[in-house]
């Protein structure tokens, strides 16, 4: 199963929207209105800041892996070598670049999770911003 990209996301919203009348004050049209507000702020932050998410994600992945390809591809050998056991956490480098993205998609995708915040303040004690731009080989 693949993740919804911005074009998923906007469509959805358009057949959203040229589908439901205005509420009228049932509680169940304004849950969904709701839901739609919030995916449309999900795609403006996927604007903003999605390109740039995924551009810094190929480089890094790309000095990792030692070579060049799609980030859909950089990520399936990644996650490979991850469940063979060619890779694993105590890879330099490698928790501090997946922590770092996980914050950085969750900033668009939710950024009132609850746990946000402390993960960002972790990873700043932890020195993991440095980290994330220094990939290291095992």
């Amino acid at each position: 199963m693949r993740r919804p990209d911005l074009e998923d996301l906007e469509r959805a919203l358009r057949e959203f929207h040229a589908s439901q009348p205005a509420p009228d004050g049932d509680a169940a049209a304004l849950y969904e209105r709701r839901i739609a507000h919030s995916l449309e702020d999900v795609v403006k932050r996927e604007r903003e800041s999605g390109p740039a998410l995924r551009a810094t994600a190929t480089r890094w992945l790309s000095a990792f892996l030692g070579r060049e390809a799609p980030l859909g591809a950089l990520e399936a050998e990644l996650c490979g070598q991850l469940a063979s056991g060619a890779l694993d956490e105590s890879v330099p480098g490698l928790m501090q670049h997946l922590r770092a993205q996980v914050q950085a998609q969750l900033a668009i995708d939710n950024p009132r999770y609850w746990s946000l915040e402390a993960a960002k303040a972790r990873a700043a004690r932890l020195g993991s911003a440095a980290s994330h731009d220094r990939p290291a080989r095992p």
